[in-house]
């Protein structure tokens, strides 16, 4: 543990927790760092389990990437996937995560292999309906499904694979001498299947299928898809997309006016499109900068990345502390 430190680094969810709560930021980031290690002391320990729970609707969304992903692979490696198959699976994991969370086995075996999530509905004791229960899994397999069947999917399929950047991986840039992580659903350059002597006569025929503005990309673009799993559909731009595009600027030498991200909410079915420029950059660069200088100013000492409990003050917002992971440990709660 000793040779394993904590080093200061920025994320889209880790500014977001820093403006929900200072002092949720401290339990989350400091408080619960070594929680993981079966020596490690209670508080420390207990911190890094709260940290690491999921409410019902988080784990929907965990789910559906999950399985997103999946069929991606598949599709990668030519290989279709049986919908039904797939559902079956997702409905026996799903199953798995609900026991294993129930029983409790997030606190005995936090972060190691296999399934074994933790849900805030349990560890707090909030009671939700049965129906409601299955709901979630109802809309897990809704979303996947309308991904499934959707222009989205068919027109990835259409692309050669070699124009497919790697799936679902934490990715990291530096920003001005500060890492910066972002984990991108999917992404790839524009294009259609060239290969017109492919056996697989279907990618020829979804080649010749769209005639919508998937048609205007070519290999100069870099087509960046971040899959959604609310219920209400948040039209304008945001900081992780920028953050992707920034991302892929500098990781991936792409023109700003090349980059085109799309946000599937894969709940509705719905997809809207944000072109980039130089001024999106700019933007984001400047929100990035300012977040770090802010999240710096209240640590102990800045160069070893230290912090003390007592200098993250709590939010008065009680919104924000309805869900929160750390109430069991927070003073204006206990």
């Amino acid at each position: 543990m000793a040779d394993f430190k904590n080093n200061f680094s920025w994320s889209k969810s880790r500014d977001e927790t820093f403006k929900s709560c200072k002092r949720k930021y401290y339990y989350h980031y400091y408080g619960s760092w070594g929680g993981w290690e079966f020596n490690a002391e209670r508080k420390i320990r207990q911190l890094y389990i709260l940290k690491n729970l999921q409410s019902r609707y988080m784990w929907l969304g965990s789910i559906v990437h999950e399985f997103i992903e999946a069929i991606l692979t598949k599709e990668l490696h030519e290989h279709e996937t049986n919908l039904y198959k797939l559902f079956g699976r997702m409905r026996q994991a799903m199953r798995q995560d609900f026991e294993n969370s129930e029983k409790g086995l997030y606190t005995k075996y936090p972060k190691i292999h296999g399934r074994t999530y933790g849900l805030l509905e349990h560890e707090y004791n909030i009671f939700v309906a049965n129906d409601e229960w299955k709901e979630i899994s109802d809309n897990a397999e809704k979303c996947v499904a309308n991904f499934y069947n959707s222009d989205t999917f068919n027109y990835i399929k259409s692309v050669e694979r070699k124009n497919w950047l790697p799936i679902e991986s934490m990715r990291t840039f530096d920003f001005e001498g500060c890492n910066v992580y972002v984990v991108i659903d999917f992404a790839m350059r524009g294009g259609k299947n060239k290969n017109k002597n492919s056996k697989d006569k279907s990618q020829n025929l979804l080649s010749d299928y769209f005639t919508s503005e998937y048609d205007s990309y070519s290999d100069e673009n870099l087509i960046i898809f971040d899959w959604k799993t609310g219920k209400i559909r948040f039209e304008e731009m945001d900081v992780q997309l920028a953050c992707y595009s920034l991302y892929s600027k500098e990781k991936w030498n792409v023109s700003p006016e090349n980059i085109i991200c799309k946000k599937y909410n894969v709940m509705i079915d719905k997809v809207d499109d944000y072109e980039i420029n130089d001024d999106v950059i700019e933007k984001v660069k400047e929100h990035i900068r300012g977040s770090i200088t802010e999240m710096k100013e209240l640590l102990y000492d800045k160069e070893e990345n230290t912090a003390r409990e007592d200098d993250f003050e709590l939010t008065e917002d009680e919104n924000e502390c309805r869900m929160c992971n750390f109430k069991k440990v927070c003073p204006k709660w206990g």
